[in-house]
This record gives structure tokens, sequence and C-alpha cells, in this order.
């Protein structure tokens, strides 16, 4: 356990990624340290000294799950099958709103996660979603909590007909705020207070229906809510990204296509659209292969074809992938997902059970 990461001492403060603490308190230093060192050598660099942003974070457990083939990151006695989450997620978007949605799923975790506690609650029209460990909890536990009640947020976002935040957050009180958090992503400020993790929404989000949509694509598209939420906590700090670029990386998100559209979106035309993305030394199309490249390093992960990649992606076909693959990667798609598959656990200290 990391002193540092549990240590009450240090006042919060809002970062732009998490501490590569939070994230090994999970999987273990050394695992953490080979996956991100297959990231960088495959995708560029993913981490500034101990702070790892909040996408690379996504993707490191990703990863592990897929090298570990256990979605429960070892926590459990027995592994957690992959496609086990994503059966919850199809419970849960059945539902005809989104606290009858949760209530299916907590039916759900019931059968396929017996080792967590899923609870759920509506007061006022308020629903309320607790999840914690059923044996006790543990730092790496916690984190898991956090990473999969994220996850499970961004469903939610994707799923309904409308953006929805939580009105509280509560998350373990073994984690202390100032390493970042998952779940500083959420928006509202969270109170760290016992064991497992909560969100509450308000009564409008709870009771609004699920959409209709093509959920073989859940996976890349609470990816993209996950980005999202990512975009609009970096907004709120000095700027990395000008806020042009910003807006425009929040319409493609939301589903834009292409610039006549994104403009219209922003009140502008065209010509003024791309005269001030020049100004502030960006370009829509940069924009666009900037997101297209994060989603195909994800999606590279997955059982996905090159066919279905370069459809989600928008392209034409999969030659224009590979292309595109070969111009951000250095190679060719298979040889990426060899080697962003090939991070294994660590062969010294092994990944907190």
């Amino acid at each position: 356990m990391s002193v540092e990461l549990c240590s009450k001492a240090t006042p919060p403060s809002r970062q732009i990624g998490v501490h590569s603490a939070y994230v090994a308190a999970l999987i273990g230093r050394g695992t953490l340290e080979q996956i991100l060192a297959r990231l960088d050598r495959v995708a560029g660099s993913h981490s500034q000294g101990e702070t790892i942003d909040f996408v690379t974070a996504w993707k490191v457990l990703n990863s592990n799950v897929e090298t570990m083939a256990d979605e429960g990151h070892r926590l459990s006695n027995t592994a957690v099958p992959t496609g086990n989450f994503e059966l919850l997620i199809a419970s849960m978007v059945q539902g005809t709103s989104l606290a009858d949605g949760l209530t299916r799923m907590v039916s759900g975790a019931r059968i396929l996660r017996p080792d967590l506690d899923f609870q759920v609650s509506v007061r006022q029209g308020c629903a309320q979603l607790t999840v914690r460990f059923s044996s006790g909890e543990t730092l790496a536990k916690a984190v898991y909590l956090e990473a999969l009640i994220t996850v499970i947020h961004c469903a939610v976002r994707w799923g309904l007909e409308q953006a929805v935040d939580p009105i509280r957050v509560r998350g373990p009180g073994i984690i202390a705020a100032n390493h970042g958090s998952w779940l500083s992503l959420f928006g509202p400020p969270v109170q760290r207070k016992g064991e497992g993790v909560s969100v509450v929404y308000p009564a409008d989000a709870s009771a609004a229906p699920f959409r209709q949509h093509a959920f073989g694509r859940w996976h890349d598209a609470t990816f993209h809510e996950y980005v999202r939420l990512v975009s609009r906590f970096e907004a709120d700090r000095p700027a990395r990204l000008s806020p042009t670029v910003q807006q425009v990386r929040e319409a493609l998100l939301k589903g834009a296509q292409g610039q006549v559209d994104v403009a219209k979106q922003m009140a502008m035309s065209v010509p003024s659209l791309r005269r001030r993305l020049t100004e502030e030394g960006a370009s829509f199309r940069g924009i666009q292969t900037s997101l297209r490249r994060e989603a195909a390093e994800v999606m590279l992960i997955s059982d996905k074809s090159v066919e279905e990649i370069a459809t989600e992606l928008g392209l034409a076909d999969s030659r224009c992938f590979r292309r595109a693959c070969r111009a951000w990667f250095g190679g060719s798609p298979s040889d990426v997902r060899r080697a962003l598959r090939l991070a294994s656990l660590s062969q010294g200290t092994p990944a907190v059970r």
C-alpha cells in the first residue's frame, strides 16, 4: 500500500490525470510500468513524471483486463470472465428508465458478481447506486470500485436520451484526494467516507428513458463519453487546448459530422471556424485525426476486425485504416494490436490480489 496515496495530510489538488501510485495500487507497479512502456513504444509518451493522463489510465486498465482475461483484475477468488460486465450494461440499458435500468443491473450483479454488493435506491425521485466489496475493502479494491463506477457512469451517459451528471458522489475514505481520482471527472466534489462508492442522479435523469442504440458499440461509446468527461475536466484548468479546439473536440464527440455540422453547432461559418483554428495553431483535420487515433488505440486492443474499426472511425474502408495506422503508430493494425496486448504481468511483485 502506498503511504503517499492514503495520506490525508496533503490538501486536495485538481490535476490533469492520476498519480501512478493510484493505478499501481490496483494492478501493481511492475505491471503498470510494463504497460506504460508498451503504450509509449506504440503510441508515444503517455505520462509526465508520476502523473498519468486520464485517457491513458483507461487504456492501462483495459490492457490489463485483456492480458489477464479477468475483468476483476485478480481481486476476487475466481477470475471474472471478459464479457461479464457487458451483460450487466446490457441489462441496464434494457430498463424503461435510468432508475429501472440500475435496478435491473443490480439484480444481474447478484448472479454475475457475487463478490460485489450492488445496491440501488430511489428517494424523492433521485436514484442512488452504491457498490462495495462483500468481503471488505483494501486500497486495490477501492481503486477498482472507482474505475468500475466510472465505466457505469459513462455507459449511463451514452444510453440516456440526455447528458447527465450526478448531484452527489462519494468515494472510499481510504483514498485521499491529492493524487487524482476517476471520480473527479463526474462534476460534484467527491465526498470521501467509509467503504464503497456511490453516485446519486437527479430526479429528471432517474426518470429519463434509455434510447435505441447499437449495443455492439457500447465499449467504444462509453470510451467516447469518458473522453468527453476528460475534455470537460481539462477545460476548467489553465488550457492546454485552446477554447476553439476544445469546442470542436466536444462537438465531434457528440456526433457532429464534418466541418459544416461543427461550425453550425458553434454558430459560425466554416471559413470563420477555419480562420479561428488557424489563429490558435490547429486545424479541423488535425483535431479529427487526433480523436480517431485515440479511439483506434482502444479498439485495437479489442477483438474488433479492421473493417469494423474503419467503419466506426468514419473511414472509407479498411485500406484507409491500415494507412492511417501506419502513419499514427508506425505499423500495421495486426502489429499494433499484438504490441498493445503484449503487456504481461510482472514476473516480480504481482499485482495486488
